[in-house]
């Protein structure tokens, strides 16, 4: 991927001559590279941010062996329930926990997730917005730990401050964690840095992600990258006659783009600085993206085009 992002740019510095404006130059540079960074995935929410949990304050131990709410097996019928965000102070909605400020510094949340199949899904992607700690458990093993030491209890206190709003993601490849098919569970512990801490939150969603089997294949373009003044049209040509293309002009990918355009081979591309097809606007670069797309499977590596318009720079608007 370095090596293509390498090619493209040297590519177009080659071809750069002094009467351009070397700030816009630098400015398309840089989207080039930004684009590179997209991959398609199939996925499914097993959680999301506002779902309900069962949760514990945390005045005692959840559990003897203390250990053991953070299981599958354990009961937790007694526990209060609420939707997420478990909170005070900051943010809105979910469950305001009136009382934890100068009374307990931790909260313990449970919830079951169903996994029909576990060969669905490749990763488990964990997004968690929290102030100040918290330490996740899937099907009774920690997975995750943020702001809190080893020898934690449930009238520990978080080791540092962490505000809301600031997400973090982790993501999990299945082989590392226990899932099994059918009723798996996600067990958080809550820290604040202190009783007397003037806010506290907790919140995450949890997701499943498949890898689609990637088209074989490459498109091939008949000009290549560079700088032009006129429109013209290009010739996109996959391995066989009559396979599918699937496209884009704005840079986007089109493993991932909404505004994705579909051929069939050869296809026959206008390239203008000035159309608004695909769901471009109206700037002086046109940059085309195209992949073989067969049904099922992720469409192919995209091969790419950068198109810069000189002479219609400051006239495209």
């Amino acid at each position: 991927m370095h090596e293509i992002i390498k090619s493209v740019i040297t590519g177009l510095i080659v071809s750069v001559k002094p009467i351009f404006n070397m700030n816009i130059f630098k400015i398309n540079i840089i989207f080039i590279i930004i684009l590179f960074t997209g991959i398609n995935l199939s996925a499914q929410v097993f959680i999301d941010w506002n779902s309900e949990w069962t949760y514990f304050r945390g005045i005692s131990e959840p559990s003897q062996p203390v250990n053991l709410w953070r299981g599958n097996e354990f009961n937790d019928s007694e526990w209060l329930k609420g939707n997420a965000p478990f909170r005070y102070g900051d943010g809105t909605g979910g469950t305001e926990l009136s009382n934890m400020m100068n009374r307990y510094t931790t909260v313990y949340i449970r919830k079951h997730f169903t996994i029909g199949n576990t060969d669905d899904i490749d990763q488990l992607i964990l997004n968690i917005d929290y102030d100040d700690g918290f330490v996740v458990w899937i099907n009774g093993n920690e997975v995750a730990k943020r702001n809190v030491l080893n020898n934690y209890a449930y009238d520990s206190g978080a080791t540092g401050s962490h505000e809301f709003g600031e997400i973090e993601r982790f993501v999990f490849d299945k082989n590392d964690i226990n899932l099994i098919n059918g009723e798996n569970i996600i067990a958080v512990q809550g820290f604040n840095v202190g009783r007397n801490s003037s806010d506290f939150y907790l919140g995450l969603k949890l997701e499943g992600k498949k890898f689609l089997p990637v088209t074989e294949g490459t498109v091939t373009c008949d000009i290549q990258s560079g700088f032009y003044k006129n429109p013209f049209t290009v010739k996109l040509t996959a391995g066989s006659p009559g396979e599918t293309i699937k496209y884009t002009l704005d840079g986007s990918d089109p493993k991932t783009a909404s505004n994705v355009l579909t051929g069939v081979s050869p296809v026959s591309v206008f390239i203008d600085p000035g159309s608004t097809a695909g769901g471009r606007g109206k700037t002086g670069a046109v940059v085309l993206r195209a992949s073989t797309y067969k049904e099922g499977f992720a469409p192919g590596v995209a091969t790419t085009r950068s198109y810069i318009f000189t002479a219609d720079r400051k006239s495209v608007v």
